[in-house]
C-alpha cells in the first residue's frame, strides 16, 4: 500500500461523530510503582452530564457508552426535550473513561472510513483493566471496519495534522522492545526501524517526530505537551525540545504558546494536570476548553489565541477531572 492512499483524520476538521465514555459506577483500586492508587471516577458525573447537556452541539451526533440503561435514562431526564443528538451504547463490562487510549486511530483509506486499532496494553494498568478495554475499543464503531495495529500503543500518544506528521513520545519505543500478551495473543517486539515503516504504512505517517519522554511523566502521552490547530500550525504550553523544533521548522510548521497555569514544579504532576488548556476538545469550527475554578488570566489569554481558529467555549469545573491526570481530549473519541 501506498502511503497516500491513507491518512488519518486530524481533530481540527468537523467530525462525522464524537465518543464519550460515561463514568458512572467506574471505580477500580490497584497497585503501582509500589503504590496504592484508587480511582473513584464516579464523581465525575456531573462534570460529564454538563459537558454532554450544554457543550456537545446537536449538529454533532454523540455515542455516549454506560455501563446500565438506566445511566442514559437519568441523563436524558436531564435535558428531556432539547435537541441533543445522542445515542446510548451499553457496555456492562466499561471500566475506564480515557476513551482516547483505547478506541483507536480514525482514518481515511481509498476515501472511506476506517479506525486502525493499536493494542492497548499500558503499563501502569493492571493487565485485566487494559485487556477488558482492549474488548470494548473493538467494538466502539459498529459498521466501520476496524484493522489491528501490532503495536502496543496509547491513543493518547499521538498528535498529528492529517498531513502525514506526527509528534510521538518515543516511549513507544522501549514498550514495544519486547514481547507483550494481548487479547489477541502475544505482540512480538519490534525495531524502531520496524515501527517506523509501520506508522506510514498503516496510518500514513511520513514524517513522524519523536519527543523525549519527560521525566516523571508515567503516561507518556503527547496530546498532554502538543496539539495541531490546523495543518499548519501545532500549539504547545511549554517549549519543545531543540531537536523537536527543528524538526517542526523544517516542515515549516508554526508554533503557537498557549498560556499555562500549572506550577512547574508541580508534585502533583502528572496525576494532576489542574491548569493546563493544552487538551482542549476540537470539534471543527468549536474549541471546548477546560476553565479552572476563579482562574481567569490563563484562560482569557488562550481565548485570543485559540479565538483565531475556532470558537473558543468554556467547560468549567474542569479541576476534578484534572486532577485525574486528563482532560477533554483524553476522554473523547472522534471519527
Amino acid at each position: 500500500m501506498r502511503s497516500n492512499d491513507i491518512k488519518l483524520i486530524p481533530d481540527w476538521k468537523k467530525p462525522s461523530r464524537v465518543f464519550l465514555a460515561y463514568p458512572k459506577a467506574i471505580r477500580h483500586s490497584y497497585t503501582f510503582r509500589g503504590k496504592r492508587r484508587v480511582d473513584d471516577y464516579d464523581k465525575l458525573v456531573p462534570f460529564y452530564d454538563q459537558l454532554i447537556i450544554r457543550h456537545i452541539p446537536f449538529w454533532i451526533p454523540a455515542t455516549i457508552l454506560f455501563r446500565a440503561k438506566d445511566d442514559f435514562a437519568l441523563l436524558a431526564a436531564q435535558y428531556g426535550n432539547d435537541d441533543h443528538n445522542i445515542t446510548a451504547a451499553i457496555q456492562p463490562s466499561l471500566c475506564y473513561p480515557w476513551l482516547r487510549d483505547y478506541a483507536g486511530f480514525a482514518v481515511r483509506e481509498n476515501g472511506r472510513k476506517k479506525i486502525m486499532k493499536p493494542m492497548f496494553a499500558p503499563s501502569y494498568l493492571p493487565a485485566g483493566f487494559a485487556l477488558t478495554c482492549e474488548k470494548i475499543g473493538r467494538d466502539i464503531v459498529p459498521g466501520t471496519r476496524c484493522e489491528t495495529i501490532p503495536l502496543v500503543w496509547d491513543g493518547g500518544n499521538l498528535v498529528h495534522n492529517g498531513e502525514g506528521v506526527a509528534i510521538i513520545d518515543e516511549y513507544m519505543f522501549k514498550r514495544n522492545s519486547r514481547d507483550i500478551k494481548t487479547t489477541e495473543g502475544r505482540v512480538l517486539k519490534k525495531t524502531r526501524a520496524e515501527i517506523i515503516e509501520m506508522l506510514q504504512k498503516k496510518l500514513g505517517i511520513t514524517h513522524p517526530i519523536f519527543i523525549p519522554s519527560k521525566r516523571g511523566d508515567w503516561l507518556h502521552h503527547a496530546d498532554g505537551y502538543f496539539a495541531f490547530l490546523d495543518a499548519r500550525t501545532v500549539a504547545v504550553e511549554m517549549p519543545p525540545p531543540v531537536q523537536v523544533k527543528k524538526a517542526l521548522a523544517k516542515l515549516d510548521i508554526k508554533i503557537v504558546t498557549l498560556a499555562s497555569c500549572l506550577p512547574k514544579h508541580s508534585k502533583q504532576y502528572p496525576d494532576s494536570i489542574e491548569g493546563s488548556y493544552i487538551n482542549f476538545l476540537r470539534l471543527g469550527d468549536i474549541i471546548l476548553m477546560p476553565r479552572f475554578g476563579a482562574e481567569r488570566e490563563c484562560f482569557m489569554k488562550n481565548i485570543r489565541i485559540l479565538g483565531k481558529y475556532a470558537e473558543v467555549e468554556p467547560v468549567d469545573d474542569a479541576e476534578e477531572l484534572a486532577r485525574f491526570g486528563g482532560l477533554l481530549h483524553c476522554i473523547s473519541h472522534v471519527i
